[in-house]
């Protein structure tokens, strides 16, 4: 859940530069080649970002299961 928690602020603040360099391409603004690549890299990132955000909410769901099976377990003993 920790990792999750962390994952909130950088998704949210990835949109917004996705966002402006994505309006800057479309309006021309961006063409030296230093800045396509520092755009290349970031976009990069953030989507390397997204897969790690998508694996984990996968292994925080996985865990989430284990845990209501374990209190399960747990609640039928004391029965």
């Amino acid at each position: 859940m920790e990792y999750f928690a962390l994952l909130i602020p950088i998704m949210a603040l990835s949109i917004p530069i996705v966002a402006i360099l994505t309006r800057a391409r479309r309006q021309g603004q961006i063409g030296s080649p230093e800045q396509e690549r520092r755009i290349h890299v970031l976009e990069e990132r953030i989507a390397a970002l997204e897969a790690n955000a998508a694996s984990m909410r996968g292994d925080v769901h996985e865990l989430e299961n284990k845990q209501r099976f374990l209190t399960r377990l747990l609640e039928e003993r004391q029965d």
